[in-house]
């Protein structure tokens, strides 16, 4: 949050990508099973790991404006939460685990993430733990894959998915990282 909080308003996708540490460490899928769906093999949905952090994002459909957060531990365990953006404020700690409720006691992320039981508290809300899974390797986009739909989007086009791809490259070619493998997979 203090990231984000650092940067300029109206703060993008493309805006916190662009902010990030290099090189980027990444995997990316085409998997639409997920509430932040690739938007087909062009447009996949793309992880990007920061230590125990992991920020997925989406470059077009119906994910785009939406950064998933996840902070995974050594069981295979993980901490969920989201924010929409464009971020037009202060963003309090407490947000991104506002963001994910289903119900009072429930995250829209216990649908597919099993065993979720509440971690700890930040501010007035709880962040919410689960099952931590990881894409099957036939779903993944080799990141050659997506520097060369960076290097052929046309911005006049599609403005904001060609910056946010082409801010994935910005800086230094990211690194391949995969998921431990002892996480069960989603499709």
């Amino acid at each position: 949050m203090a990231l984000i909080n650092s940067l300029p308003r109206p703060t993008s996708v493309a805006c916190l990508v662009e902010s990030l540490d290099r090189p980027l460490r990444m995997s990316a899928t085409e998997s639409e099973f997920s509430a932040q769906p690739a938007h087909g093999r062009r447009s996949p949905r793309i992880f990007l790991f920061s230590g125990s952090l992991i920020l997925s994002v989406v470059p077009d459909g119906p994910g785009a404006e939406i950064v998933e957060f996840s902070q995974l531990d050594a069981s295979g365990r993980s901490i969920k939460g989201e924010l929409a953006f464009p971020i037009e404020a202060e963003v309090p700690p407490e947000a991104p685990y506002t963001k994910v409720m289903f119900q009072p006691d429930l995250t829209g992320c216990a649908f597919c993430h099993a065993d979720e039981k509440p971690a700890y508290r930040v501010g007035n809300a709880w962040a919410y733990s689960s099952q931590a899974l990881r894409p099957v390797d036939s779903s993944l986009v080799p990141i050659e894959e997506l520097r060369r739909e960076a290097s052929t989007c046309d911005a006049s086009v599609e403005p904001e998915r060609c910056r946010l791809l082409q801010e994935l490259f910005e800086h230094g070619f990211p690194r391949a990282h995969a998921f431990p493998s002892s996480l069960p997979t989603f499709p």
